[in-house]
């Protein structure tokens, strides 16, 4: 990474020409972060300091300028890596208002822009157009009333995602296109001094929020609300997508009617607020930051609101941070926040320093303790699991015997997308715990749960503490009837529920109301109840909570429910179904047979029990003779199998043993999956954690596989391969036990947009490395020549430093190094299409080069961060060795690289050079790839002249022929040169 800072002071005896030098230099030399800082020489001429070079960089990617003079180019101005630019109380030469315009247009790929205007800027209007950008932030120094002129901004990125406006001079903001808008935090009074003509800025100010109306989260200081008050003053649009806003409570009545749909509130201050009714139904976290005034009056205030206007049991989440904590406040807040029904002198949340949570009955930990460390671990732990797709999640941290052990549960309600789930319980777990270190805790929102304790709480009911939302209309006519009918759908879903598998008990559904309307239910356990717990703790629910209202939330740690009417807050997956039919009735029997003879009857039960006594018996000596035949079959394979694999530096274990280390093979220990059996997660009584890789028992070649995979191992030691520890064979079970690897395997990275992000470019070169380096060791360095014929992303385990391992050995064909490996044959094709070369998946020809082909592919995945049967939308017909091709060829090359590199990095050489080595390893023809030797001599080598690639296999063709000439391509066929060395 070529990053370069100046900091320069002509009072200090700096040289201005030299500097202007030093930067025209760095950027010459292909400078990717450029940060400059001029501490004195604004004031001197403009010609004297920035080089026109820096608006013609073919390499930044993020430029940062504080106080420096540039100069207006007469040329277009093009930047295509630039992906950050700040640009703070910049001096412009004249006042051309289209500067900023020009040098925001020259940047393509933009997604971050921080402009810091001084206050007697030259540039007048701020114009931003750009389809990239996704974050950015205006606002300017001191406002000097001595600056008459105003300053009008002009905004249309229809991919912005966040912006803060903070520019006090702001006598215009004109928005267009922002469609993804999500966050904006306005801090501007819109120039509106106490002089300011209102009546002529109220229809660019209400166009202004009509364009920002889609936003999800808004921060609000209280002078911009009054300025938009004095200006619309009822006109105010509405904002319908607004989830969470962060403000004071003084606002006028007309602006809570616009957010009618709120989820979180954030607020400020507290001191004469009052949150209207029209909120109650919607609202679910109230987050009070300051309470002012004296404390009697704050008092008066939170009971006030208790009593009328604000309800906070209606709400799932209440957040309290007081300032300063008081014994006073602490009593205030205990007396409002108490449960109603049932448990009147239990409080909702408990106190622990000046930040109030969910219930915890235990003590708290100091930050340093080894329990908030493992509390802490936990908590990091979740971006990194799995997204599965039956949303619940078991964690613990530390020893089952240890008295810090934590162990937590996340939960979501069916309708939750995997990666949303996740990214909920990680938001609550973060939520619960960032303020406070209590030894247990508890977090809901409408979407999610995440519960942790320092005591064993998986499979266990818990329903304290209970919490219950209310829709405040009552429901008309027949009470007793509203009441039957609410319980006949929660009681028949609350079965199917209950009766839900280990991992999901989720049930939605809908039922007749009362005069004609419909009932919507949904009813929700977690998933590691029992069906009896899931039964208790529903029906617990039901008759603990309110019933006879329109509209009804009610949850406890272990379980929920909600039921609306007339409101499907969910997609039903069916219509109404109606109740499972009840047991046949005692009696149905004795009508059927009435007037039958008895005789006849006793005789046919005696003769059917007995010819049924005769067919069991005789099935049982058929079974138990079938049985012996084949334990004996088992036997002799295992002699047969266990003869075949002699070395004695294999260790064998016993399957009781494997079963104990692997909690008898529990779901929750699963890893992996793949085609020949399931990986799970061990720990010996050694203290030492294993892979258990349990082959199936319906894979017709597991004992071939298993042969392969324990001989062959066995003879490789390389520190990129995988290292087996030992084998089980028993009956039919065939188990290989590795070294755990707690990163998993590659693809497990590379196609997460979350986990993608810890691979850096260094992360991601070494992986290619290494992986190299074991391919090489298999071809030419070990006592055996080894073809391994299934390389892929999945079989590319990871240590705890990122560090590379090759696995899965299981179709790997061996040869004597006295014999040339040469081109061979077989019949049977196996392996995984997309790493598989040509001419081994057309016609079953394999050899080295096969490999190197797998190679390529894996390459290209690493750099692009896409699978192999990745397609771009537009173009369906050409999958990743295509598209990497095409724009290689016609010299976009930066289509071809994962973002996240190019934001971090840039196009370094490594990149570039990464992909031309791919490309040479996906040809079409086998003599034409390099081998595993030349490949690592590339690698490694600083200078290296590669060769033109040719067309990869498996092109779809565009009317060219594969043994045609590449066409020229100077930016392929150059000689790669890295000026510092690794």
């Amino acid at each position: 990474m070529r990053k370069f800072k100046i900091t320069y002071d002509t009072s200090k005896g700096h040289d201005p020409f030299g500097i202007r030098e030093w930067i025209a230099t760095a950027i010459s030399r292909g400078a990717q972060h450029l940060d400059v800082v001029d501490t004195f020489l604004r004031y001197m001429s403009f010609k004297e300091f920035m080089p026109l070079d820096i608006y013609k960089s073919k390499t930044l990617v993020s430029l940062k300028l504080v106080e420096v003079r540039m100069s207006n180019p007469d040329f277009v101005v093009s930047l295509p890596c630039l992906k950050n630019m700040h640009l703070e109380k910049i001096m412009y030469s004249g006042e051309d208002p289209s500067f900023m315009e020009k040098l925001i247009s020259g940047c393509p790929v933009l997604e971050d822009l921080t402009v810091f205007r001084s206050s007697d800027d030259n540039v007048l209007v701020l114009r931003v157009t750009s389809k990239s950008l996704k974050r950015f932030r205006v606002w300017s120094d001191r406002w000097s009333r001595s600056n008459s002129r105003e300053f009008a901004l002009e905004i249309d990125a229809s991919g912005l995602k966040y912006m803060k406006l903070g520019d006090q001079q702001s006598k215009r903001i004109v928005v267009k296109n922002l469609r993804s808008l999500f966050m904006i935090d306005i801090d501007s009074i819109f120039n509106g001094g106490s002089n300011t003509n209102l009546e002529m800025k109220k229809d660019t100010t209400r166009d202004f929020l009509n364009g920002i109306s889609r936003v999800r989260h808004m921060i609000v200081p209280q002078l911009t609300l009054e300025v938009l008050y004095r200006y619309l003053g009822s006109n105010i649009p509405m904002f319908s997508n607004l989830y969470r806003l962060e403000c004071v409570v003084y606002l006028p009545f007309s602006f809570w009617q616009c957010i009618m749909y709120l989820n979180n509130l954030n607020v400020e201050k507290h001191e004469g607020s009052i949150v209207p009714q029209c909120l109650l139904s919607t609202l679910e976290c109230v987050e009070i930051r300051e309470f002012t005034g004296e404390e009697t009056r704050t008092k008066k205030k939170i009971m006030k609101q208790k009593k009328g206007t604000f309800d906070p049991l209606m709400n799932s989440s209440i957040i309290l941070i007081l300032s300063p904590v008081t014994n006073q406040i602490s009593d205030i807040a205990k007396e409002l926040l108490t449960i109603r029904k049932g448990f009147a002198q239990e409080p909702v949340v408990n106190v622990n320093g000046s930040v109030w949570d969910f219930p915890s009955h235990s003590s708290s930990s100091s930050p340093q303790s080894t329990f908030s460390k493992n509390l802490n671990s936990l908590v990091a732990s979740i971006p990194l699991l799995h997204a599965n797709t039956y949303n619940f999640y078991n964690l613990s941290v530390g020893d089952i015997s240890d008295q810090d052990r934590v162990e937590a549960i996340g939960v979501c309600n069916r309708v939750v997308t995997s990666v949303d789930c996740r990214s909920c319980v990680f938001q609550a777990a973060l939520n619960l715990t960032s303020s406070s270190q209590l030894r247990e805790g508890y977090w809901r929102s409408t979407n999610c749960m995440f519960r942790y304790s320092d005591n064993p709480i998986f499979g266990i009911l818990e329903t304290n503490p209970v919490f219950e939302a209310l829709n405040p209309n009552k429901s008309t006519g027949d009470r007793d009837e509203f009441i039957r009918l609410q319980s006949d759908l929660l009681n028949r879903i609350r079965k199917r529920a209950a009766a839900g598998g280990s991992k999901r008990k989720y049930v939605q559904g809908s039922g007749p109301g009362p005069n004609s309307s419909t009932l919507f239910g949904a009813v929700m356990c977690t998933p590691d109840l029992s069906e009896k717990d899931c039964n208790d703790c529903l029906i617990f629910g039901f008759a603990n909570a309110t019933r006879g209202r329109s509209g009804l939330r009610w949850f406890c740690p272990s379980c929920s429910f909600q039921i609306q009417t007339n409101l499907r807050f969910f997609h039903l997956e069916s219509e109404y179904e109606p109740d499972p039919p009840s047991d046949q009735e005692p009696g149905l029997l004795h009508n059927w047979s009435q007037g039958v003879d008895k005789t006849v009857i006793i005789l046919a039960t005696v003769g059917s029990v007995v010819g049924f006594s005769i067919f069991v018996i005789f099935l049982y000596f058929i079974l138990k003779r079938k049985q012996r035949k084949e334990k004996q079959r088992h036997e002799g394979k295992e002699d047969v199998v266990e003869n075949q694999i002699i070395d004695e530096n294999v260790l064998r274990l016993d399957f009781d043993t494997i079963r104990l280390a692997t909690d008898d093979f529990s779901p929750g220990n699963q890893l992996g999956e793949g085609g020949f059996g399931v990986v799970y997660k061990g720990v010996l009584d050694s203290g030492e954690e294993i892979a258990v890789k349990r082959l199936s028992m319906k894979s017709g070649q597991g004992d071939n596989e298993f042969i392969n995979e324990v001989s062959l191992v066995a003879k490789l030691h390389h520190r990129n391969l995988v290292r087996l520890i030992g084998f089980c064979l028993e009956g039919q079970e065939r188990l290989l036990i590795y070294d755990l690897f707690k990163n998993t395997s590659l693809d497990h990275f590379i196609f997460d947009n979350d986990r993608r992000m810890v691979l850096e470019w260094e992360t991601r070169y070494k992986i290619i490395a290494g992986v190299a380096r074991g391919l090489l060791y298999l071809h030419e360095d070990s006592r055996f020549k080894v073809i391994h014929r299934d390389l892929k992303a999945s079989n590319v385990l990871l240590d705890d430093a990122m560090y590379p391992k090759i696995s899965d050995f299981g179709m790997a064909k061996l040869f004597d190094t006295d014999q040339p490996c040469q081109t061979r044959f077989t019949s049977r094709v196996a392996g995984t299409y997309g790493y598989m070369a040509p001419e081994y998946a057309m016609n079953g020809k394999f050899s080295v080069k096969t490999d190197v082909f797998s190679f390529g592919v894996l390459v290209l995945e690493i750099v692009t961060g896409k699978r192999n049967n990745w397609s771009p939308e537009d173009k369906s017909s050409l999958f990743l060795l295509s598209y990497v091709w095409k724009n290689w060829r016609e010299g976009r090359v930066l289509n071809i690289v994962d973002p996240s590199l190019i934001q971090t990095r840039g196009l370094s050489d490594e990149i570039m050079k990464c992909i031309h080595i791919g490309l040479l390893c996906v040809q079409e023809k086998a003599e034409s790839r390099p081998t595993m030797a030349s490949v690592v001599l590339m690698l490694n080598a600083s200078s290296f002249t590669l060769l033109r690639p040719s067309q990869p296999g498996f092109y779809p063709g565009d009317g060219e022929s594969t043994s045609s000439s590449p066409p020229t391509m100077t930016l392929n066929s150059v000689t790669i040169t890295k000026v510092d060395p690794r």
